[in-house]
Order: C-alpha cells, then structure tokens, then sequence
C-alpha cells in the first residue's frame, strides 16, 4: 500500500462516530505501522497521550472566603451546587492564596511564588510557564473563560492564547463591562452580540460548549470567574441588567458551578473528571458573613486568615472518597504540580516550581504533605505552619490559639515552643528569599 492510500485511509478513519474513534486509531497503527508517519502526522497528540488521565475542571472564584460556603459552616447565602460538591467530594481546611487577585493569579498558574515571578499588578511575565503550556504539551484540550486581568487584550489579543490556552473568552479588563453587556474577547479577537447578556453566562457556556467539543479526549477546563467581585464604573452585576448585592453574586456564581457540574453530568463524564473550586483571596471587607454562628469580616488584601485563606473543594466521583475532610497545608503553587501529575507529565525544568503536588491527598494518602506555606503582598510576607505564622517584621502568632491575630509575640518573647516555632519559620523564609531569583519590586 502507497503512501497516499494509508493517508486516505487515514482520512477515512478519522471520519468515524466518535465513540470507536480511539479503537479505530489503535487498529490502524498497528495495521499500518510500516506505512511510515503518515498516520501521525495527522493527528500526533493522539498517539502520544497516555490512558488514564483525568478532564480537569478548575474553577476559582473572584473575592470569596470560605466563610461563604455553606460546607464550611457560613450560613449567611446559599450554595448548594458547591455544598453538594464537597459532600461526594473532599474540602480542604487549610488552602492559602495570595491576599489579592494578581499575585494568586500568576501563582496559581505558574507554581512559583511571586519572588520569582513579578510584583507588578496585571503581569504575567512573558517567560512564565503555565499550567496551561503544560497540560497543552501533554495533549490536553486547553481552555480559559472568565476573568484574566494579565494584560489589556486590546494591547495584545494572542496574549491568553500564548500562555497555553487553545481556546478563550475573557473580559476585556478596562475596556469594558465584564458583568451585564460585557465587553468579551473570543479567542484572539472582540465578541461579537454581547448586549443584553449576562457575562458569566457568557464565559459557562464557552466552557460548556468547549467540554462538548472535547469530551473524547482529556480537557483542562480553567474558569477564573468574575464573580463575585464588585463591578466598577455602576455597572449592574445581575443578569437582566438587575442590581445584586453580595448576597445575590454569590448564589450567581454557585449557579454557574451548577451549570458545570449538570453539563459533566449529562455527558457522563463525572467520574473522569477532576472539579476543583477554590477562590483568590478573601472576601472584601465591606462584607460581613456569617460562619458557625459568628460574625466574620472580609479580609481582602489583608495577610490575616481572612484575606488568604480560601476555600478549596475537589470532586472525583470513584477516586475522591465522599464526605472527606483534609486538613493538609495547600499552597497555590501546588495546582501547577498537581495538574502536571494528573496528566502524567512534568513541571518544567529549567526554574524552581515552588509548589507540591496535593495528588496524593486527593487519592486518600498523603505521606508527605506539605509543611509550611507562604505568601507576599505590598511588600509584606509571611510564612507558616499549621501551628504558627511568622511575619518578616517578627511578628509570630500562634495560629492554634489566636486565629485572629490579636496576640502578636515579638522576638525574645514567648515559651520554648514559640521560640523554637519562630527559629525554624525564620530559616525556612531566610532560605526561600535567598533562592529567590526575583527581588522584591524588580524584574
């Protein structure tokens, strides 16, 4: 047989209904396999991809603290898409963010800490790696709808597109609106009859239409929303051009997730797909929740707990157990890692991926988890464990008792315990910064 019939028989096969789309791959390569590479050169990714992995769904809110979600005990709005979310799946207690959206941003996609990274507000250095470049080079489907914020689309529209996401519907940032009328950019250009539209409508459906269109090979689904942050300039956050308070963002955004989940649902794809929900920093700090019967204020752009802790969810019906609580230390650079693992590829090589791969906790055993967390903004830092948190000015607090922070110990102070805590915490920030090869506020 010629070249030009296995390319036509190629063709052929490639035509056929989807569901015997990879059996019908496998025959021809073992049928044909003295035919040269004609048959990769039409599709590669498809004889390279390992069996196994899972779709992965990672959905980070904008400005929510865990005191929002019912499953954490906040009674003050309803979830109930989320709180299902976390009853057949496992919700971690101690996943720490950035206290503002840009840092975690670069974080969480980069898995470097910003010391490597940028100080500078709305930047992705152009030398970053994602975890988009990384599950694209691994085969995945890759795709971005919400909220991206790393540079003004109208400046460069490719931007999204060369951080590894193949497909994208963002909010333009300044341009334009992101809730009601929203000014859009589909892939690398604006998107067109947008008015009277709900923006997370818009940016759920993309990533519905994205899943359909790929559900028979692995996808990475990653939606930065826009809610449930406030809107600028008296723009209406609601669908319908109505006026929502915190209270209605919040349900908005978990009937988005809703959205999702059904979608996966109907196509049959749960147990193959791994969901995360987390969000980027606290809740704003005009807003004041209610968790396990007490008041709680936001703490956005604040270090305390209310500014960094978040929530984080995982749902894998069949490999995540039901109902589990994990109380593991997550950082936001361990998504790069974990991402990376589940598609059965590797972080890059060639910098220092700050982060560790929380794979292991998801599947139930987690011998080695993380130890200490780590976070910056506005020329403030802070590392911790569990136990104990230690600013860079010397503040130590022990978080155990003192959640809240109200009882700073300074240097010199303190039991044997605190004093060994602040020792250990000291060399561990010490030997980060002097790895670093960022300084703070340069490039």
């Amino acid at each position: 047989m010629n070249l030009i019939h296995v390319n036509r028989f190629a063709r052929y096969v490639l035509s056929v209904a989807r569901h015997e789309l990879r059996v019908s791959l496998c025959v021809m390569v073992f049928c044909y396999a003295s035919a040269g590479d004609a048959f990769a050169t039409e599709r590669p990714e498809l004889a390279s991809v390992p069996k196994g992995r899972p779709n992965v769904v990672l959905i980070m809110a904008d400005d929510l603290g865990y005191e929002c979600l019912g499953s954490y005990g906040g009674t003050s709005y309803k979830t109930p898409n989320l709180d299902a979310l976390a009853a057949t799946g496992m919700r971690f207690t101690n996943c720490f963010s950035t206290p503002k959206c840009s840092p975690s941003r670069v974080t969480i996609m980069s898995g470097r800490y910003t010391l490597r990274t940028t100080t500078t507000w709305g930047e992705l250095p152009a030398n970053e790696i994602t975890f988009g470049h990384v599950l694209r080079d691994a085969g995945y489907a890759t795709a971005l709808a919400g909220k991206w914020q790393m540079v003004l689309q109208k400046t460069d529209p490719g931007h999204v597109r060369r951080f590894g996401f193949q497909e994208s519907a963002v909010w333009a940032w300044h341009e334009g609106a992101r809730y009601y009328k929203p000014m859009l950019y589909h892939n690398d250009t604006i998107m067109a009859d947008t008015k009277e539209k709900y923006g997370p409508d818009l940016y759920c459906d993309f990533l519905i239409d994205f899943i359909k269109t790929n559900q028979d090979k692995p996808f990475l689904a990653y939606y930065p929303m826009a809610l449930t942050h406030w809107p600028k300039n008296d723009e209406p956050p609601g669908p319908n051009g109505k006026h929502l308070e915190f209270k209605g963002m919040v349900e908005e955004m978990d009937r988005q997730v809703g959205k999702l989940t059904t979608t996966l649902d109907r196509l049959g794809l749960r147990e193959n797909t791994l969901i995360l929900f987390t969000g980027d920093n606290g809740t704003p700090t005009n807003v004041t929740s209610i968790i396990h019967g007490k008041k709680l204020k936001g703490g956005k752009a604040k270090l305390t707990d209310a500014g960094t802790r978040v929530p984080l969810l995982a749902n894998w019906p069949g490999t995540v157990k039901a109902g589990t609580l994990n109380t593991d230390l997550i950082d936001f650079t361990d998504f790069m890692p974990t991402l990376a693992e589940l598609a059965m590829t590797t972080v890059p090589q060639d910098r220092v991926i700050d982060g560790q791969s929380f794979v292991a906790a998801l599947k139930g055993k987690n011998p080695k988890p993380r130890q200490w967390v780590y976070t910056w903004w506005g020329g403030k830092e802070w590392l911790r464990d569990k136990d104990w948190k230690l600013y860079a000015d010397g503040r130590l607090y022990h978080m155990k008792a003192d959640a809240t922070e109200q009882k700073p110990m300074k240097k010199g102070t303190g039991d044997a315990d605190a004093k060994a805590a602040r020792k250990k915490l000291a060399r561990l920030m010490s030997d980060l910064k002097k790895s670093a090869t960022v300084n703070f506020g340069q490039r």
